[in-house]
């Protein structure tokens, strides 16, 4: 990113003193006119080596990132999955819970009513018992 910035400040300023080089050129040798060109096309083809390079190191920080994006995408999915699938099993829980605690509580009901039933008949074959000793 430095060396882009760089890049451009280079280029602009390039603009600048190619304007004060065309001022110059008058009076100079053609010899000198060429290295000049040279030395000004060396410099924009390196600087086209430059931004190839670069964009070839942005393009694979791309590729790397967008593969490391794609990751993430594919763990908070499959949390997001597990995080319903839990989600519906507690709900399935909760209600068979609910249900089970319904069924224990009548089936309670139902052996307390037993037990009351027992233990009238218990009572009221004692009773027939005591009836039995005080006749004797």
């Amino acid at each position: 990113m430095v060396s882009l910035c760089a890049s451009l400040w280079e280029r602009r300023m390039s603009k600048k003193s190619k304007e004060a080089e065309q001022l110059t050129i008058e009076g100079t040798s053609e010899t000198e006119i060429l290295a000049r060109l040279a030395e000004r096309v060396d410099r924009a083809v390196t600087l086209i080596a430059q931004l190839r390079r670069e964009n070839e190191e942005l393009g694979a920080k791309v590729e790397t990132l967008e593969g490391e994006l794609k990751d993430a995408v594919g763990a908070r999915d499959a949390a997001s999955s597990r995080a319903a699938e839990a989600e519906a099993r507690a709900a399935e829980l909760e209600s068979d819970g609910s249900s089970r605690a319904d069924e224990m509580e009548a089936e309670l009901e139902r052996l307390k009513s037993e037990r009351d039933a027992i233990r009238s008949r218990v009572e009221g074959m004692l009773e027939k018992l005591e009836g039995l000793e005080v006749e004797d």
